[in-house]
């Protein structure tokens, strides 16, 4: 996904010498795109192979021109790529006025010729290059901006469906009708256990994945590509209609033949592709907490909730004990009586159904034993349900990084 530019930090960045990431998910896609596109006209049209080859050649020659070395083609791809012609009479495929991305300048950009990095550098400039020499009605309309779209508009959906969603769920668990206390129990049970478990379980799903490296992405994934996949998908064939109303017959021709490729890349890209679908779904469950925090800081501020526990198979030691070595993670911050109960306010808000049923006239519960749970339940969710969540998404975004750079 895309994330916004900032002129000072490009500045900070070019004063220390940092680079960029040359490869994205959107790059990947349009070099797809353009393989594809040349591999067409090679099927259509047999003879065109030399003239292909020239032009990756004469690519070749301006961004490496002190390369004297016969170099390795650009392209390996089976026996349909063929090696690059040495005529240098073919112009280069940068128009006139283009200049070469920062990274991009200069003899063999610090690379030895024909390593790993020289040939990924070579194979950047080239789509670069194809890029600038796109149709300009077309170039809004490749499939890597339209799948970098559908992300952000995928994600964006996705947080907000489970910011909405954690509201509901908190409003329901805290609903107070002004009598019986709230369940304590049933709050902790659906925010804090059930996330924790699920988060420690797509940890473990993604590590065992990442030990064992089989393809078998379909069956180890299947949230990602049974939900996530599709609705990007979509996303992307949406935003594409939208964008060719007003095209051309031809342009929408083209447009439309690289529909196919958003489903292919997750197959060649496998071990790329698989953060772009985990990335949103993570934004979901951050989202999902945030609106469960929100919901319930405002509710606790702005009414009067009484919070409870009510069970005969627990004493209040058993109780206090359980809420102390959940509170261990903020202890230290917040201690007994404000980051969780004491063992007295838990032993008076506990419910015993006899009396809060009668309501006799003799009982009468300490309203601070009753207010006692409400920042323990915050810092709960807080740690074990968006702190977990927001390593993860962090996380995505590193193995994505580091994948590309493989």
């Amino acid at each position: 996904m895309k994330f916004p530019h900032f002129p000072a930090l490009a500045l900070l960045a070019k004063r220390f010498g940092w680079r960029r990431a040359e490869w994205t998910i959107t790059d990947l896609i349009d070099f797809e795109y353009y393989l594809e596109s040349d591999e067409q006209i090679l099927r259509e049209q047999p003879a065109a192979r030399k003239v292909l080859a020239q032009r990756d050649r004469a690519l070749y020659l301006e961004n490496f021109p002190d390369d004297k070395s016969t170099p390795a083609p650009l392209f390996q791809r089976g026996e349909e790529e063929a090696k690059p012609s040495v005529d240098k009479s073919t112009p280069p495929l940068l128009g006139k006025g283009e200049e070469k991305p920062p990274f991009e300048k200069g003899g063999l950009g610090g690379f030895k010729p024909h390593t790993p990095a020289h040939r990924r550098s070579s194979l950047r400039r080239w789509l670069t290059a194809r890029r600038n020499t796109e149709d300009p009605r077309l170039a809004p309309l490749l499939p890597g901006g339209v799948f970098a779209s559908a992300q952000q508009l995928g994600t964006l959906a996705l947080a907000a469906t489970g910011f909405l969603i954690g509201i509901g769920v908190a409003s329901a668990l805290l609903n107070y009708d002004g009598h019986r206390p709230i369940d304590v129990s049933s709050y902790v049970l659906l925010l804090v256990l059930v996330q924790f478990l699920f988060a420690g379980f797509a940890a473990w799903a993604w590590t065992l994945r990442s030990l064992r490296r089989d393809d078998d992405m379909q069956g180890k994934a299947w949230l990602l590509m049974q939900v996530i996949r599709p609705l990007l998908t979509r996303a992307a064939q949406w935003l594409q209609r939208q964008r060719l109303g007003h095209s051309s017959a031809d342009i929408r021709d083209r447009a439309l033949a690289t529909q196919g490729l958003l489903k292919s890349q997750f197959t060649i890209y496998e071990p790329v592709a698989y953060f772009p679908l985990l990335i949103p779904a993570q934004m979901f469950g951050v989202a999902f907490n945030v609106g469960a925090i929100v919901t319930t800081i405002f509710l606790e501020w702005f009414t009067d909730l009484a919070f409870g526990w009510g069970s005969a198979n627990f004493h209040p030691e058993t109780i206090h004990d359980l809420a102390q070595m959940i509170a261990i993670p903020w202890s230290g911050l917040f201690g007994e009586g404000v980051g969780y109960p004491t063992l007295e306010q838990i032993t008076g808000s506990q419910i015993h159904l006899e009396q809060w049923a009668s309501a006799a006239a003799t009982f009468h519960p300490d309203p601070e034993h009753l207010r006692s749970w409400r920042w323990f339940l915050v810092l709960a969710v807080v740690t074990y349900g968006l702190l977990p969540r927001l390593i993860l998404l962090g996380l995505s975004v590193l193995m994505q990084r580091l994948a590309l750079a493989r």
